[in-house]
């Protein structure tokens, strides 16, 4: 086993959102305009690519969001790194509230894809087996859920139906820059989600 790789999951918030329709596996399609924040998860990741091809990795969870955190085939640390064809223990230390809309699971396994060499502008490495019909990052990102192609790019961009397309003039926000919502209408992603047929993914 390999010394542990350090990498950041950036938070993401999301200005705005409008959902186009849902897919048969429960996920949304999306029209958004989104944003990274400063704060995020940290991963530590350990390769077991030179280890006993029969121990499969393992996620562990530390920090202040870590309680009711399970590792199994539900997590996205786990899937992600199941689709890229890669082994790895992860020590997930969670300092983004879960169910808040800030993208806390999509963030992490886009953070796992990248640790693994699967970028936003890069397709996944043709040498590694997936269970995917197509080579293209923003497609395995996409099966991850609807915002893991953002999370896996970054910056401000604009998200349709899982693809994501750069806005100019993109920067990375921090907690200085968010205030109390403006309007009484403002709404947590997951109930807008569950309010149009599909899961709150």
């Amino acid at each position: 086993m390999t010394h542990p790789v350090s990498t950041i999951a950036p938070a993401k918030l999301t200005l705005w959102l409008r959902v186009t329709g849902v897919r048969p596996d429960g996920y949304h399609l999306i029209d958004a305009e989104m944003t990274t924040l400063d704060l995020h998860d940290r991963l530590e990741i350990s390769d077991l690519a030179h280890s006993d091809p029969a121990r499969d990795g393992r996620v562990t969870f530390t920090g202040r969001y870590a309680a009711g955190l399970v590792d199994d085939d539900r997590n996205l640390v786990r899937r992600a790194l199941h689709y890229a064809g890669r082994r790895a223990d992860v020590m997930l230390e969670k300092n983004i509230p879960h169910g808040g809309g800030l993208g806390g699971g999509s963030a992490d396994a886009a953070a796992a894809l990248r640790w693994a060499g699967i970028s936003a502008d890069r397709a996944p490495d043709p040498t590694v087996s997936t269970n995917l019909s197509t080579d293209l990052a923003t497609d395995l990102a996409m099966k991850l859920g609807a915002d893991v192609p953002f999370c896996l790019a970054g910056g401000r961009a604009r998200v349709s139906r899982g693809s994501t397309d750069n806005a100019a003039g993109s920067r990375s926000l921090g907690p200085s820059d968010l205030g109390p919502p403006s309007s009484s209408h403002a709404r947590y992603t997951a109930g807008v989600l569950t309010e149009n047929g599909g899961t709150t993914r």
